[in-house]
This record gives C-alpha cells, structure tokens and sequence, in this order.
C-alpha cells in the first residue's frame, strides 16, 4: 500500500500548489475590467446596457403579474417576465463567457512570452 500513499501525498502536493496559484488570480471585477480592455469592449458596453434594460423590463413585468387583477393579465405578465428573464440571463451568460475568453488569452499570452523566454536561454546555452 505504499503506493496509495505516495499517490495521495503527490496529490496532496499538487493541490497545494494549485491552491496558491488559484490566489494569485485576479477577482471578478479585474476581469470585468480586462474584458472592457479588449476587442470586444464596444460590443461589451452594448450588452451590458441591454441586460440592465432587461433587468429593468424583467422586474416591472414581475410587478405587473403580482398586482394583475385578471388571470388573462397575469398571463400575459408572467410570459413576458420569463421571456425578459431569459433574455437577462443569456445576457449574462455571454458576459460570463466574454471574460473567461480575454482570461484565457492572457494566460495563452504568458504561456507564449514563457515559452519564448526559455526558447530564447535554450539558444544563449548553446552558443
């Protein structure tokens, strides 16, 4: 059973180094931040302010169910607060998706600049 311990010690190991990279993380609103740097920042202020319409559609449409007197209006009411609900949340999700695609091009980005880097010793140990 030695080898169940060495496996679950390198595990171990290995989470811990994980844990101290995943610190070193930037938080949600560096990159929100990050997103707005990129490419795409003119399409991120679009979607932005359309999920605040939408957020703003959804809650009065909420409110008109709530305060409906007839079920024919509450009807009404509750199809287009879902309908705006689901808009917010698609919204969002592509906001979500944003960030997490200009995240992983700075991490390809350091990956390149490392690589290159170490390209560039390999070279100066070999002359």
């Amino acid at each position: 059973m030695k080898i169940d311990r060495d496996i679950k010690q390198a595990l171990n190991e290995d989470a811990s180094h994980l844990d101290e990279i995943l610190l070193q993380e930037p938080g949600l609103f560096r990159r929100i931040g990050y997103s707005f740097n990129s490419g795409m920042r003119y399409w991120l202020f679009l979607v932005y302010a359309l999920a605040l319409i939408s957020a703003a559609v959804y809650v009065y449409c909420g409110y008109n169910f709530v305060t409906a007197p007839e079920l024919d209006d509450r009807i009404f009411w509750g199809i287009w607060f879902i309908f705006s609900f689901i808009i917010h949340i698609t919204l969002k999700l592509w906001t979500f998706m944003e960030m997490n695609r200009t995240s992983t091009m700075r991490e390809v980005k350091r990956i390149e600049l490392a690589v290159e880097k170490l390209q560039t010793l390999i070279e100066k140990d070999r002359s």
